[in-house]
Parts: C-alpha cells; sequence; structure tokens
C-alpha cells in the first residue's frame, strides 16, 4: 500500500486510520501525545534500541559515522480498542529516531513490513512519518507514535527510512524488528 500522491504526503493514510498520529521532537520544539488511547496497557511491551549503521551502495567505510542513524521502538498492547472475539488486537508503538552521524539528514519515506502469527505480511510504503518528513541535526531525536491492528494476538514489525543527508547521500535506516504481543503470551 503506497499513501502518497506525487511527492505529496497523504494525512489521511495510517497504518491505523482511527488513531490520532502525534509527533514530538525530543528537544521539546513540538509537543503532542498520543490521545485516546490507553496509556495503561503497558503490560508486555517490548523495546527495541540498537545504534543502525546502514551502507548503501553511495556510501562507503569512510561515510559511515557521517550517515548513522539510531531508531529504538516500544511497542504497547490497547486492550481497551481490541476486540480478540473478532481477531482484532490493537497495539501501539512509539519510535524515536536520533541521528548519531556528523552530517543533519531528512526522512523522506517509510517502508514497514508488519506479520502476523499467521505469516500474513503487510507492507506499508509512503512519505515521512505521521505527515511529517523531520529534519535531524547530528545529536537531535524525532520521537512519534502510531499504531497498527492484527488478526493474531502477537507478530512483528521491521522496516526501514529513506534519508537524505544534506551532502547529498541517500542511505536507508534500519528499524529493527520488534514484537508486537498481548500481556502474558510471549516469555
Amino acid at each position: 500500500m503506497v499513501c502518497a500522491k506525487k511527492g505529496r504526503a497523504s494525512t489521511n493514510c495510517r497504518i491505523v486510520r482511527s488513531f490520532s498520529d502525534k509527533a514530538r521532537l525530543v528537544d521539546g520544539s513540538v509537543v503532542d501525545h498520543l490521545g485516546g488511547l490507553n496509556q495503561d496497557a503497558e503490560i508486555g511491551s517490548k523495546r527495541t534500541g540498537i545504534g543502525n549503521i546502514l551502507r548503501q551502495k553511495r556510501i562507503g567505510d569512510s561515510d559511515v559515522a557521517k550517515h548513522h542513524i539510531d531508531v529504538s521502538v516500544k511497542s504497547t498492547y490497547v486492550d481497551a480498542q481490541s476486540a480478540p472475539e473478532s481477531n482484532r488486537y490493537v497495539f501501539t508503538y512509539t519510535v524515536r529516531i536520533t541521528n548519531r552521524g556528523s552530517v543533519s539528514a531528512r526522512l523522506l519515506t517509510r517502508h514497514w513490513v508488519i506479520t502476523d502469527a499467521n505469516s500474513k505480511v503487510q507492507e506499508v510504503r509512503g512519505p515521512g512519518v505521521v505527515g511529517e518528513q523531520p529534519y535531524l541535526s547530528p545529536g537531535k531525536s524525532f520521537e512519534y507514535s502510531s499504531g497498527a491492528v492484527l488478526e493474531t494476538p502477537f507478530g512483528s514489525m521491521r522496516g526501514s527510512y529513506q534519508m537524505i543527508a544534506d551532502d547529498g547521500v541517500e542511505f536507508d535506516a534500519e528499524i529493527p524488528e520488534f514484537v508486537l504481543t498481548i500481556p502474558r503470551t510471549l516469555h
């Protein structure tokens, strides 16, 4: 599914259309929160934090330190919006993207691979995240929350952000695989 019209982001296209996706710059420039969701559903949340240095064809070993984006994710099951009897399991996830490199970069597009427990794979591609294409100076972070609905009580997500650095180099920042699971399902 592609959520874009020739270079223009569609603010109506989200993984979960019923969520009120919000974002904030970690330095406090823009502060919003994910509204309308059960924030107490922290049981079973998973956190992944991996320094992701990705090399694309145009990036050589000497440029790796310049183009270093770290992505960490925390997921949460939302019991209040889920309906297990109807095979509807709602999850939120909060992503923090940090530029650990020495060159500023802009997030252009996203690519998600969402897999449920039945091995059903859903791919989502589109411009930016939550209607934005954040610009990250070295040392700066951007954080946002969104959601996904699965037909099974657990699954996983992984993907990448396509970035462009101020020096013109385009590169991918890996989103490490993380688990979506209801509490007490996985040990």
